[in-house]
């Protein structure tokens, strides 16, 4: 009897995924990754460290890309902008990923965050995209125009170390407007140091601005390498669902959803069913009608949870500042006496 052991992924909390599939044969135990079983099909490419970046590649394992944006090119020029998918083979690629293109429907699958079966991209310096204009950004993945994309099953990683401005903005996974109705999930987000710039605004692990609708969920940002950053999720962004993620270092918030201006849109966000272990504050909220419901906040974080307003010390203050309608439930804090579980200064908070 075969036993045949094919791993999707490791979830946000290191427990792998397996799928047993048994037939006669001689006992044999053979343990496969996501990759092995993908098919080939229209609409569905390849990458693979074994594999080539020829005009050609992409289009079957046999004929894999080298390279993630490669495989991405090429389905943009054939046209392949609907409902696309690129199935990367375990293994490290030293490059940052940008979708750029118009894709409706785009899923960049990797094998797995760790052992055997891990796709690792190790972010870049010298990308050239900056936000905001004059600071450069080193990102593992940059969706712009896409909607409906999704990013999972990555270990992303950062390894630059040099001190100061020399030092690029490191963002794991970016959404930049336009982008819209993203899905980022069951990846790993890796960096080296926990120091920032001097200059301009610090290091995310996912970072999504004013596209709207995306799902984040059963990430693990920090929990890995000896660096954190300075926030874990950053969301100046509206209708955001974030659940299940595993936040176990950030340097300033855990998660947060700002306003950038008095008049932006960071409403009718959905923080559920996370995990912050280690930050000075675990989630902040800015924006109305947020619902921050059943997380776990950690023993070292010394405030739980802050809502906006005047008086609260929030880190974005925009000129309208106080929030109105968010509702705060059921969370878990495992708290020390010093700390602050809900520090509320908004209007209207419904607290249970």
């Amino acid at each position: 009897m075969e036993i045949k052991l094919s791993t999707c992924y490791t979830n946000a909390f290191n427990k792998t995924v397996l799928f047993i599939a048994l037939s006669l044969a001689s006992i044999n135990i053979v343990l496969a990754c996501s990759y092995d079983d993908a098919i080939e099909s229209e609409g569905t490419l390849f990458v693979s460290n074994a594999g080539s970046n020829d005009s050609a590649c992409g289009f079957s394992k046999a004929t894999a890309c080298a390279s993630i944006n490669t495989a991405i090119k090429h389905a943009a020029d054939h046209g392949l902008l609907t409902n696309t998918t690129i199935h990367v083979a375990p293994g490290t690629y030293d490059e940052s990923v940008a979708i750029t293109q118009t894709f409706d429907g785009i899923t960049i699958q990797g094998s797995g965050q760790s052992g055997a079966c891990r796709s690792q991209v190790t972010a870049q310096n010298n990308t050239g995209f900056n936000a905001p204009a004059g600071v450069p950004v080193s990102y593992g993945f940059l969706i712009i125009h896409a909607s409906h994309a999704t990013v999972s099953g990555f270990a992303i990683k950062f390894t630059n170390t040099v001190p100061g401005d020399e030092l690029e903005r490191e963002i794991g996974v970016f959404l930049a407007r336009p982008a819209k109705n993203a899905t980022i999930h069951a990846n790993t987000f890796i960096r080296a140091t926990n120091d920032e710039r001097l200059s301009g605004p610090g290091s995310r692990g996912i970072f999504t601005i004013q596209g709207g609708g995306h799902n984040i969920h059963h990430n693990q940002i920090a929990c890995e390498g000896d660096g954190a950053f300075e926030d874990g999720i950053h969301i100046p962004d509206h209708d955001v669902n974030i659940h299940h993620n595993e936040i176990c270092n950030a340097n300033r918030i855990g998660i947060v959803t700002i306003q950038e201006t008095g008049t932006s849109n960071s409403d009718d966000n959905k923080i559920t069913h996370n995990t912050v272990s280690s930050a000075p504050t675990g989630i902040e909220i800015q924006g109305d009608d947020n619902k921050v419901n059943q997380n776990t906040i950690g023993l070292n974080v010394d405030t739980g949870i802050v809502v906006c307003g005047t008086g609260c010390g929030c880190h974005y203050v925009p000129s309208n500042p106080a929030n109105s309608g968010d509702q705060i439930a059921e969370n878990t804090m495992i708290k020390l006496s010093e700390q602050t579980t809900i520090s509320d200064c908004g209007l209207n908070t419904v607290i249970n």
